[in-house]
């Protein structure tokens, strides 16, 4: 078996800590090989349970459609990887199906909605796969990128059993862009 049970605090990798509900890794270290979903230590770290995505950090955030477009542009994307269980990857990839799932409906709805004339099947052909590619933008990177600097890169989207075995960032290494952001929020 190359998983176990989290039951007591692992030594955490230096360089990685947490802060409220971010991950804070310095760059180029390596993330813990604790599953990113539930927190689980991995004994064997092999090429089913090692993953890697780009965490994109916008500029950012916009709730206009031209903001968001300008802060995607300037967007960058960084790699950083991770570990998952072999449970959690199998839901992870469960969401994916279904986000596949929603627009092969779609563009079969849109295809009958043509053939047949009807303008309600046209509609939803058009809302399904609109549907399925943001459910497959979120299945598919688990961290989603809230800060940067020279130093470390601030993600969101591990699990709190994660992030409850990482050290808490010293508040004097807390860059004053954040204590802004929070006062904001």
């Amino acid at each position: 078996m190359t998983e176990t049970t989290n039951t007591e605090p692992a030594p955490s990798p230096a360089g990685v800590w947490r802060w409220g509900n971010h991950l804070i890794a310095l760059h180029g270290r390596p993330l813990p090989s604790w599953c990113l979903k539930c927190g689980d230590e991995i004994a064997e770290l092999d090429g089913n349970h090692r993953h890697k995505c780009a965490v994109t950090f916008r500029p950012f955030t916009s709730y206009s459609a031209v903001g968001t477009v300008i802060s995607s542009v300037a967007a960058k994307d960084m790699p950083v990887d991770y570990a998952m269980c072999s449970h959690c990857a199998a839901q992870e990839r469960g969401k994916t199906r279904g986000a596949t799932a929603t627009i092969v409906v779609g563009l079969g709805l849109l295809g009958a909605g043509i053939y047949f004339g009807e303008s309600i099947l046209i509609g939803a052909g058009i809302i399904f796969p609109i549907g399925g590619l943001f459910m497959g933008m979120k299945a598919v990177e688990p961290l989603h990128g809230s800060f940067y600097d020279q130093h470390a890169l601030w993600m969101t989207g591990a699990s709190r059993p994660f992030l409850d075995r990482l050290p808490e960032l010293p508040q004097e290494l807390v860059p004053q862009e954040m204590l802004n952001r929070d006062a904001v929020l």
